[in-house]
């Protein structure tokens, strides 16, 4: 999803085992740029509020704010190719 006027987009990222280095980490913990912004956190069918305390599991979908042109970023740290988008 993009938002044209304020140059940022949202990127959604599935948890999975590819992403173990990032299971039970908080929020917090996670090497993120500075501008950007966990939106939501959905896990078993439920809305997760990303506050810094909260963990991630496998099979939660994250859904990220960023800056247009950074989302190579946000792959690299969830370790997710740019064939495997969403």
């Amino acid at each position: 999803m993009s938002t044209t006027k304020a140059n940022k987009e949202i990127v959604e990222v599935h948890i999975s085992n590819k992403q173990s280095h990032l299971l039970n980490m908080t929020i917090s913990q996670l090497p993120l740029p500075k501008d950007c912004l966990i939106t939501a956190i959905i896990r078993n069918d439920k809305i997760i509020t990303p506050k810094g305390n909260v963990r991630l599991h496998e099979n939660d979908v994250v859904y990220i704010l960023i800056e247009k042109g950074r989302r190579s970023e946000i792959y690299k740290i969830f370790s997710i190719t740019e064939d495997t988008s969403f």
